[in-house]
């Protein structure tokens, strides 16, 4: 669950009361601004209508402790990020998944769901 924050001004009264919080504003212009030093971004942001992106808690206990390579995610999936209590970790073959981890999983509609079913 995320909170919406309508006034960016508010955002960090949100996060240290320890809600995860997003001001679409705030994150608007932190996207364009990367993108104006980075074009290769826009595509990267353009998921398109053929593609999704999902986070979703690790439950699934035959998981716990394998990396990522022996997961064996559907094609047109890819874990690209795990998000461990307080670290954010970009994902590779070798990162190992725990209880409790949130894995953010890009690619196409049906894969992206199959892939976040087999976290579950």
């Amino acid at each position: 669950m995320v909170a919406r924050v309508n006034k960016p001004e508010n955002l960090q009264a949100f996060r240290d009361l320890g809600i995860r919080s997003i001001s679409p504003t705030i994150a608007t212009a932190v996207m364009l601004d990367g993108m104006v030093g980075h074009p290769v971004m826009f595509s990267m942001c353009e998921v398109s209508g053929e593609g999704d992106i999902i986070e979703v808690r690790v439950n699934n206990k035959r998981i716990f402790n394998k990396a990522i390579k022996e997961i064996h995610l559907p094609e047109d999936s890819l874990i690209v990020m795990v998000r461990r209590k307080n670290d954010s970790i970009i994902a590779h073959a070798q990162t190992t998944l725990a209880d409790g981890d949130y894995v953010t999983i890009i690619g196409k509609h049906g894969a992206v769901n199959e892939a976040a079913n087999m976290m579950k």
